[in-house]
């Protein structure tokens, strides 16, 4: 099945009229929860599309104190094509309460990041989190270890991990995945951080509980739900799923960025050789590989 491209310049009402591009050959497609991306034709309007729905019924982010004539960047160097661009002022794209999040044994959120910018303290990249009430789960850059480093997890802001190893370097595109298993046992297997393919030395604070926090706050990015922690630099695809994402998997969609669309994707730009022994490849079944044909982004 071929992707058709949608009309350009998606005004505050508009919506894609086509089926959704998520490829139901990938096994993790059936655990998405959510999947923003600009693709092409969908950038310049007020709405990030969650393209696992992309009709007027999806959790699609809203562009809020954010100019959508300057902040959509296309990017010649990155991975994606086009990202979205975050001053560190208050600006963020709110999805909403996604209530799927709430109160589940498994979750990994994958987000290709590009800081700009001078941070503070902490500064939210993606998440489900609110500072006023400190609770949610939530990926956050953080300076408190080294100048680039993320924190990941939240739970009443005392049960998280921080990496130790200065991971997210300025103006470079990293590809970072947070996995949370609450069915696995001690905090090294319930929370793990991985960057660029690879899982990152790590330090926890507090107990990782067994279940994600159930709260009311809007899931959002470049900021928290209350608009604090802003984030500066560029955020390109989100995707969220309700399962812990394995090493191989994380690999994977590592070195093929879009392998949850019906696309077929190319290298990230830098990367070189061949992906890692024991990568898996959901696409290819013996010597058919699953995206010939298909549009190249």
């Amino acid at each position: 099945m071929s992707l058709l491209v949608p009309r350009t310049g998606f005004a505050t009402g508009d919506f894609p009229i086509l089926p959704s591009p998520i490829s139901v050959l990938n096994p993790l497609a059936r655990y998405l929860v959510g999947y923003w991306a600009a693709l092409p034709g969908s950038v310049g309007g007020s709405r990030l599309i969650d393209w696992t729905s992309p009709g007027p019924n999806g959790n699609h982010g809203t562009l809020t104190n954010m100019d959508p004539a300057t902040d959509w960047i296309p990017n010649g160097d990155s991975r994606l094509g086009w990202a979205l661009d975050y001053n560190g002022t208050g600006g963020n794209v709110i999805m909403g309460d996604i209530t799927e999040l709430n109160a589940i044994a498994q979750q990994s959120i994958s987000v290709w990041v590009k800081p700009t910018g001078a941070q503070g303290t902490l500064d939210q990249i993606v998440g489900k989190f609110s500072p006023a009430a400190n609770d949610g789960l939530t990926l956050i850059l953080s300076n408190t270890e080294g100048t680039d480093d993320i924190l990941w997890g939240g739970w009443g802001g005392a049960n998280f991990l921080q990496t130790t190893g200065n991971i997210l370097p300025l103006n470079e595109w990293t590809h970072i995945v947070g996995v949370f298993n609450g069915l696995a046992t001690g905090n090294a297997a319930r929370l793990k951080l991985y960057a660029n393919g690879v899982e990152a030395a790590v330090a926890f604070t507090g107990t990782i509980p067994a279940l994600t926090p159930d709260t009311a706050f809007n899931m959002t990015v470049g900021a928290t739900h209350d608009g604090d922690r802003p984030f500066r630099g560029q955020i390109g695809d989100i995707a969220i799923c309700s399962r812990a994402l394995s090493l191989p998997e994380v690999q994977f969609h590592f070195y093929h960025p879009r392998a949850l669309l019906q696309l077929r994707s190319r290298t990230p730009a830098g990367v070189t050789g061949a992906p890692p022994a024991g990568t898996v490849n959901p696409f290819v079944m013996g010597s058919t590989n699953l995206f010939a044909g298909k549009l190249a982004v």
